[in-house]
């Protein structure tokens, strides 16, 4: 685990909307009116940003991902750093903490050699393998072979959630993460927060009591012969592009 502290113009962001980087050292932290959930839920935000920071992790920022009170970012040389609050393990460390973005950086080990193509809050990481490696209360419930390993240590999911088949993308909200698997189908993990969202996912996540702690398959596209090659996921909708097997046609599909 490495850390960095970093000097600021401004100050640092409780909780942030967006983070730019024109030139991949450089963050532009722009905070806003938007609640920090802290165990009163009451805590709000008043930074507008930008909060500008030098990296003071080493490689250029090629992709970030923030959500609320922590941000992620995969550099050039295959590394991933974080910053914000460890409430819940999402940062990788077993030391709980609470810091606003941009206060510290610190280091997620990921258990694995193979180039990673995707990072999403909080906290997923998906490699040119097709493995999602995950750490923090919101990444569920991981391989057997895992089964020991604390939840803020980062972890892969094991495959035969997915039906063996490897993931090439993900989407995550506040709520709920989203996975699409190499052959098309959709698995979700997390609390869907609206009736239809719950339904989708069929009786498995039923059993779950919608807390749902292992990838439940979205069912209900499959079966419609549905192939899905993107999707996107908000706390409240998500929207998939897929292909339809029978007619070749391009179909969208919304719920929430």
């Amino acid at each position: 685990m490495q850390t960095a502290s970093s000097s600021h113009i401004g100050r640092p962001v409780r909780s942030a909307h967006h983070i730019w980087s024109p030139d991949g050292r450089t963050l532009y932290i722009y905070g806003g009116r938007t609640p920090y959930f802290n165990n009163q839920n009451q805590a709000q935000c008043s930074q507008w940003g930008p909060t500008i920071i030098s990296c003071p992790f080493p490689g250029r920022v090629v992709q970030i991902a923030v959500d609320g009170a922590i941000a992620l970012f995969l550099t050039d040389d295959n590394r991933v750093f974080g910053t914000g609050s460890n409430e819940y393990g999402q940062l990788g460390s077993e030391k709980k903490f609470v810091e606003n973005i941009g206060e510290a950086f610190h280091e997620l080990v990921i258990p694995s050699d193979d180039r990673i193509v995707q990072i999403e809050c909080a906290s997923f990481v998906l490699t040119s393998a097709g493995d999602v490696f995950c750490c923090g209360q919101d990444c569920g419930r991981r391989s057997e072979s895992d089964g020991s390993a604390p939840l803020w240590r980062m972890a892969k999911i094991d495959r035969t959630f997915f039906d063996d088949v490897p993931v090439k993308s993900l989407s995550s909200s506040s709520c709920t993460t989203t996975f699409i698997t190499e052959d098309g189908a959709v698995y979700l993990i997390g609390q869907p927060e609206n009736q239809e969202a719950k339904g989708i996912t069929g009786g498995a996540a039923h059993e779950q009591g919608y807390n749902i702690q292992t990838p439940v398959k979205l069912t209900s596209l499959w079966d419609e012969g549905v192939r899905v090659t993107m999707v996107s996921s908000g706390r409240l909708h998500t929207i998939a592009v897929g292909t339809s097997v029978t007619t070749g046609e391009q179909v969208v599909y919304g719920w929430g």
